[in-house]
């Protein structure tokens, strides 16, 4: 569901360009702990279709630059949103990323679907000023993951949901002191049970945007994600933390 084909079911899903679970809940969520300042620099990494970034800006969190490595979807939003600053960018080649520095980085469901997620964190790290920001919004995974989904959706077996007991060290080798955690299961599963019910009552919204084998799959797909959080082998979380 990363392609720019799933990104736009996903929107049409949910009502507007957001690519994480909970949508604006979730963001004022995320960040309610986070002062409000028209001069605070946030890049939001992994950006998507840029509902999130234009959420923060137009909300009085700071001034965003979204990026993200799909140019499709940096293209929407920047024809959608002209208000804000977007370009495409690799979160794991720090010479790609927009020149910093930021006071805060937000990450919304983005961690999970980077391999060599050290490399982002570094990188990221480099365009960050000192004592700024980082806030990890995704999926977790446990112990049991890759056994939960072998014989589920095969997308599954692409991704690297981070693990709660080790995001402290993975943090830290990458320049970051992980200040709090909050997990949210149980907002994650209430969530996409609500997210699987639009399959039905947005009928006509997903048929303007994709053909019937692809709402099908979609549906399956996020199908299989809600049993793989109610079965405990994916959950969700919250991480804070500082520039070291």
């Amino acid at each position: 569901m990363n392609t720019p084909e799933g990104k736009r079911l996903l929107s049409a899903l949910r009502g507007a360009d957001y690519a994480h679970a909970g949508e604006e809940t979730a963001i004022e969520m995320a960040l309610a702990d986070w002062p409000k300042s028209p001069r605070r620099r946030i890049l939001d990494a992994g950006c998507g279709r840029g509902g999130t970034a234009h959420f923060l800006q137009t909300n009085g969190w700071g001034l965003v630059t979204g990026v993200d490595r799909d140019a499709a979807s940096v293209d929407h939003a920047r024809d959608k949103y002209p208000d804000g600053t977007f370009a495409t960018a690799d979160l794991t080649d720090a010479q790609s990323l927009p020149d910093g520095p930021f006071d805060g980085i937000t990450m919304f469901n983005v961690l999970y679907a980077i391999s060599d997620q050290a490399a982002a964190l570094k990188a990221l790290r480099t365009v960050a000023a000192p004592g700024a920001q980082l806030m990890i919004f995704d999926y977790t995974g446990t112990s049991g993951y890759e056994k939960a989904v072998a014989s589920l959706h095969p997308e599954f077996g692409l991704w690297h949901p981070p693990v709660m007991a080790k995001m402290s060290a993975t943090l830290q080798a990458s320049g970051w002191n992980l200040v709090t955690t909050h997990s949210l299961n149980r907002e994650y599963e209430r969530w996409y049970a609500d997210l699987v019910s639009r399959f039905t009552t947005r009928q006509a919204a997903l048929a303007s945007v994709a053909d019937e084998a692809m709402i099908a799959y979609a549906r399956g797909f996020y199908a299989n994600l809600l049993h793989l959080l109610r079965e405990g082998a994916l959950g969700g979380a919250i991480f804070h933390a500082e520039a070291a």
